[in-house]
């Protein structure tokens, strides 16, 4: 059985791309799994980090992404073979003697023209909008669910915003993984992330995770609330340069140690702390009472 695993948050700038990494590693290299991430941001930061330029290029071109996946999925009505559009070999990291397996299908600008094409079709369809950005985020998610059983894991890089690659990631995920940087915003669009969760009636379960954690008091108490409200997840990912140098791809592979440098140690411990969270992660997303009448 597949485990789909989505990061995301509706804002922008919290580390979902280093979290992705992170994940894919982590799975891939102390859990011994098969590994496909599917990129579902246009801006395709994933897609690079795993990929890097030339090969990312080369699948764009030949319509190998997300964006091509989801207009031939909804265009001629049949059954899509998700396998015609991954990317094998990703990743840039060797270990013997079983190097780790992590596959791609990447992303492009192309996502966002495509989300834009299917709104068109779809509307033709669908008495409203809003009927019209549910079937299709439904459908992204089924088109996503169609990789089950070819992989162990498979991770899902959410784009920020409320988008349907977006909305249709979090329904597809058995599990949702939610980065946040300790700033004054952080409860407000982890709250606003979880009202439209409950609005559109989404089992998956979710758990927010404190990325680029400094010394800052306020940083501190900001964590504090959203643990209190939310669930602790049991690890705190800390600002290091290393995560950072670690999302540029290398040409030739390198060993886990070169690759993470001094932040190896957080892949493991956070590959430790997803098992330990996925085996004790209550059934449903606590939500303040206002949101069910909302």
């Amino acid at each position: 059985m597949t485990d789909f695993i989505a990061i995301s948050n509706r804002k922008g700038g919290v580390g979902k791309t280093t979290l992705t990494m992170m994940t894919a590693y982590g799975f891939a290299l102390y859990g011994q799994k098969r590994v496909l991430v599917i990129d579902l941001d246009a801006q395709a930061s994933s897609s690079l980090s795993f990929l890097g330029a030339d090969r990312w290029i080369e699948a764009k071109d030949s319509g190998r992404h997300a964006g091509d996946m989801l207009i031939n999925a909804f265009g001629d009505g049949k059954n899509i073979d998700i396998s015609q559009f991954i990317v094998q070999g990703g990743g840039d990291v060797i270990s013997p003697p079983r190097d780790p397996v992590i596959d791609v299908i990447p992303s492009s600008s192309a996502l966002d023209d495509s989300e834009r094409t299917l709104l068109y079709m779809m509307a033709q369809s669908e008495p409203t909008l809003e009927e019209v950005f549910y079937d299709i985020e439904r459908k992204v998610a089924n088109i996503i669910r169609s990789a089950d059983g070819l992989y162990d894991v498979v991770i899902l890089d959410c784009p920020p915003g409320l988008s349907c690659a977006a909305w249709g990631g979090l329904r597809a995920a058995d599990y949702a993984l939610i980065p946040y940087t300790a700033d004054p915003t952080a409860e407000d669009n982890i709250r606003a992330l979880m009202k439209n969760v409950l609005l559109r009636d989404i089992e998956t379960r979710f758990i927010p995770i404190a990325n680029r954690v400094g010394n800052a008091g306020g940083s501190a108490m900001v964590i504090d609330a959203i643990e209190h409200e939310y669930g602790k997840f049991g690890l705190q990912i800390p600002s290091r340069q290393a995560l950072v140098n670690a999302l540029s791809y290398n040409e030739e592979p390198v060993s886990p140690s070169i690759k993470f440098g001094s932040a190896r140690n957080l892949v493991e411990n956070l590959h430790e702390a997803i098992l330990t969270w996925k085996h004790h992660a209550p059934q449903t997303v606590p939500i303040e009472n206002e949101y069910a009448s909302a």
